[in-house]
């Protein structure tokens, strides 16, 4: 999230894990399910209030020691500079669910309030994917810009305080 070139998010950590992909990670990731991978759940905030909880999931051959990096800060800047991963391209979908108590307690929201889900799957110059993320943020908090350029500055401020997620076209 950057204004003026200022970072304003931070990121907790919440969980992380090595285990089998489900099979629809499997499909999404192009892999066989049970292929081992690393998932990263992080609870990120925006000047001080809960954004955002970001569960991300990554085949562990392509991240061998991940697991062992600091990930408070942007996952995409240790897939470049560690791994060489850099998303050539990218598959978004965004539909509205509901908080259930857990995200709610994490988002400092009422159960049930509606949440923009978002899910994404970037893939690298081969076309092989690498990431796949489910993330819920807080609707109140955000907007979503459509821009049909790939380098787009993920997130910015908008005027009025909001987050504005850019969303590929």
């Amino acid at each position: 999230l950057k204004q003026g070139g200022h970072s304003t998010t931070r990121s907790r950590v919440l969980s992380t894990s090595l285990r089998g992909a489900t099979a629809i990670e499997a499909q999404r990731l192009g892999i066989k399910p049970d292929t081992e991978l690393v998932v990263v759940q992080r609870l990120r905030y925006a000047d001080g209030f809960p954004l955002s909880v970001d569960c991300a999931h990554f085949p562990a051959e392509r991240v061998p020691d991940l697991l062992e990096q600091p990930l408070g800060g942007s996952i995409y800047e240790i897939l470049a500079v560690r791994y060489n991963l850099a998303p050539a391209s990218s598959i978004e979908s965004i539909e509205v669910v509901s908080a259930n108590p857990r995200e709610a307690a994490w988002l400092e929201i009422p159960t049930r309030t509606p949440l923009l889900a978002m899910t994404r799957v970037a893939s690298d110059a081969d076309g092989q994917p690498f990431e796949y993320s489910e993330d819920l943020f807080r609707a109140d908090r955000v907007r979503l810009v459509a821009k049909n350029t790939a380098l787009a500055e993920r997130e910015s401020l908008g005027t009025d305080g909001r987050v504005e997620l850019t969303v590929t076209a």
